[in-house]
């Protein structure tokens, strides 16, 4: 566990937290989009670069939804 691991995990429960907490619809896309980006980099095997862009993209695309 190094400390960059760390600090994108708590990134992405931060960003979760708000998402849920949070009570305008900006801010609630905010940290639902950290949430969601922040999720593929904390896989064990790390993606292939090809598949974590597909992920990120895709994570953006649902915020934008």
């Amino acid at each position: 566990m190094n400390p960059l691991l760390a600090a994108i995990a708590v990134a992405v429960i931060g960003g979760a937290i708000v998402a849920i907490a949070a009570r305008g619809s900006r801010t609630v896309l905010l940290g639902l989009a950290v949430a969601l980006v922040g999720t593929p980099l904390l896989a064990d095997p790390l993606a292939a670069p090809l598949g974590l862009a597909a992920r990120f993209l895709g994570a953006i695309l649902a915020v934008y939804l």
